[in-house]
């Protein structure tokens, strides 16, 4: 349904970084023991200015001030033009991430990520194409024997899943403690 986003919280956001693939980006709010994902923006082939701006941009027509922006590990890899990470370009453009440690086991990311669903609410319209990649995201069926593989079918659901998965991987200790 429709979920309001509120002035007196901050607004936090969890990236998945792409070039050529997606870089997706869900906009949350936190209330108690409520996760308020308000807004999910995803798009390619564009720098980091682009997405700051647009965090910035929606923030400032929804009258709300940006918290903590999370960041996959990959955040402080080291680009060869620049020699600088996205962190660090990021951060000469005013804006700071917080880097989400790589889990050793896929699989312990994406259990963090479906222990915190009962506690989401979507906004059915903002974060559509993010909750229907959520919906879309599995593993890949091996025919040959007869089970699943171990790590998840790449595709259009992979980004919105993953940036979602840092959200649960970044506050898995903020959202067992409430």
């Amino acid at each position: 349904g429709f979920v309001p986003i509120d002035p007196k919280l901050p607004l936090h956001t969890f990236w998945d970084l792409g070039v050529s693939d997606y870089t997706s980006i869900w906009f949350v709010q936190a209330y108690g023991k409520e996760i308020r994902c308000v807004n999910y923006y995803q798009d390619n082939n564009e720098g980091m200015a682009h997405y700051i701006n647009y965090v910035r941009k929606f923030c400032k027509e929804h009258n709300v001030t940006n918290g903590d922006n999370y960041g996959p590990h990959d955040i402080e890899v080291t680009e060869f033009g620049t020699g600088k990470s996205r962190k660090a370009t990021a951060l000469e453009m005013g804006f700071t991430f917080i880097t989400v440690p790589r889990v050793q086991k896929l699989q312990d990311g994406i259990e963090a990520a479906r222990n915190i669903f009962s506690r989401c609410w979507f906004d059915e319209t903002r974060c559509e194409h993010g909750v229907n990649a959520l919906a879309s995201y599995r593993r890949e069926y091996d025919d040959k024997l007869d089970t699943y593989k171990d790590k998840p079918v790449h595709d259009w659901a992979s980004h919105p899943a993953d940036a979602f998965r840092q959200m649960a991987q970044a506050w898995n200790d903020r959202l067992t403690q409430t």
